[in-house]
């Protein structure tokens, strides 16, 4: 299980830089695999709750990149646009 949390603070970590550094798209993909060692942990320690948690979030943040790769998420970043 230590295996899996260290993992995934490596992972959070780099997701973090690359959110940082601008590259939105490549922190889903590695959040998307900090998820996974989240879930690998909560599989392991036997928490069906957390589970299907971590694996709602895993599906709703894989539409979400779907949709923004697609150029179908709308959202305004402009200033002065609500």
């Amino acid at each position: 299980m230590e295996l899996f949390s260290i993992f995934g603070g490596i992972f959070l970590m780099l997701g973090a830089f690359t959110t940082m550094r601008g590259n939105i798209f490549l922190s889903i993909i590695i959040y998307f695999f900090a998820d996974l060692c989240w879930l690998g942990m909560a599989f392991q320690s036997r928490s069906w709750f957390g589970v299907f948690s971590i694996a709602v979030g895993i599906t709703l943040s894989s539409i979400a990149w779907y949709k923004m790769n697609q150029g179908t998420f709308h959202k305004h970043l402009k200033k002065g646009e609500n």
